[in-house]
């Protein structure tokens, strides 16, 4: 659940058992000055991400 664990840290037992994941998909809005937000909604983990255009 993320109430339970809002950093969404890993819970598998070996680090190359896993992705990218949050983090770095976090710090990529961030550097395009974009907003970033994690919710659970109807049983399901949902993240939506909103970057500027650029032009």
């Amino acid at each position: 659940m993320l109430a339970e664990n809002r950093g969404l840290k890993s819970t598998k037992q070996t680090g190359d058992a896993h992705g990218y994941g949050t983090k770095i998909v976090a710090e990529i809005v961030a550097k395009y000055h974009g907003m970033i937000d994690c919710y659970e909604e109807f049983d399901l983990f949902s993240v939506q991400i909103i970057l500027p255009m650029q032009g």
